[in-house]
Formats: structure tokens, sequence, C-alpha cells
């Protein structure tokens, strides 16, 4: 594994967050301005991610946010949290990999047409956010 998992967050990852799905690859994702993010590979095709709380913990704020919003707008499924980080060592939250690019990038390489298109759409997923 090349990310930096110590063993406290690694017994998590096995007993409470991912059991009986071994990790085989762990690798830093882009992107997170406040968080690190890591890419989980387990032994089947599943990918997950672990964000790791580094300057302000909205570890449980995330969590609850994911389960509030999922039905209403795409939003990655949270599979576990550790907020207070009393199991893991640290707070983490494991949801779901969605893949992607980021927004930034996508609108650097569409035509204005479609540009639109992707802002008309963030529009509608934010608005769809402030209804709850």
């Amino acid at each position: 594994m090349s990310a930096d998992l110590h063993p406290q967050l690694l017994d998590w990852l096995a007993r409470d967050a991912l059991p009986g799905r071994p990790i085989l690859r762990a690798e830093p994702l882009a992107g997170g301005y406040s968080n690190d993010n890591i890419l989980l590979v387990t032994d089947g095709v599943d990918r997950y991610v672990l964000r790791r709380y580094r300057h302000r913990n909205t570890c449980a704020v995330e969590a609850a946010l994911a389960a509030r919003l999922a039905g209403i707008v795409p939003v990655a499924e949270v599979v576990a949290a550790d907020p207070d980080g009393g199991s893991a060592g640290e707070p983490v939250l494991v949801s779901r990999f969605v893949p992607g690019i980021l927004a930034r990038e996508a609108l650097a390489r569409l035509p204005e047409n479609e540009a639109e298109e992707l802002g008309l759409a963030t529009g509608g997923a934010l608005a769809a956010i402030g209804t709850v």
C-alpha cells in the first residue's frame, strides 16, 4: 500500500468499515483541499474512498448530509464513519468510490454549449440541496 495508513486505522477498516474485504491498494486521490482522500481497492472490484479530516473535523456533518441527501441528489454512499476517531485513531469516513472528473477539468474540455449544460445541471443539484 502506498498511502500512509497506521495500524489502528487498518484494524478499524478490517474490523468495522470493510470486514471481509482485504485492501490490496491505497493511493492518494487528487483534490480535497482540507482533507486527505485515499482510494482503497479491495480484493474484489469494489473501490472506496477513505476521507481523513486533517484541519477541521466535519466527519459527523458529512455523514449526516450524505444520509439526508441520498435519493435527492447523487451522493456517494457512506459505508462507515468514525467521527471522533475513537476506534480508527483519527476522524475518518469511508464511502463508495464514484468515478468521474473534477468540474474544472470538464469545463476546460467542453464546448460552450455543453459547459452551459453542466452549469445548469450543477445549479439544479445545488437547488435540490437547498430544499433540504
